[in-house]
């Protein structure tokens, strides 16, 4: 996977995963759930999506935790989602929220 131009760098091992089918419809959003390295060999910390039902339609949010930033999208159909999805990540005008991890919107005060 290409790293993007923004600043930022974490590592983990990297995922093997293998869906063919998914991969094939949805190569991008494949590649930011399951590629553990960056196209130079180092160690890239792989997204998350999370999946909901919510007022007659699905959403997602995808956490880019290599990147420190976040996307929500919505579609009429679980299928139509994730192509939404991906979509979005080939958009250069998608909206991303960063964040830094660890900072005070997840820390809870006592």
């Amino acid at each position: 996977m290409k790293r993007p131009a923004q600043p930022g760098e974490n590592g983990v091992v990297p995922t093997v995963l293998r869906d063919p089918a998914f991969e094939k419809r949805c190569p991008t959003l494949f590649q930011y759930l399951t590629d553990g390295a960056w196209e130079d060999g180092t160690e890239r910390e792989t997204s998350t999506l999370l999946l909901m039902a919510d007022g007659g339609s699905f959403k997602a949010w995808l956490n880019d935790r290599a990147m420190g930033r976040s996307l929500w999208v919505a579609g009429p159909s679980l299928q139509g989602l994730l192509d939404a999805v991906e979509t979005a990540l080939l958009d250069p005008c998608a909206v991303w929220k960063t964040y830094t991890p660890g900072g005070p919107q997840q820390k809870r005060k006592k």
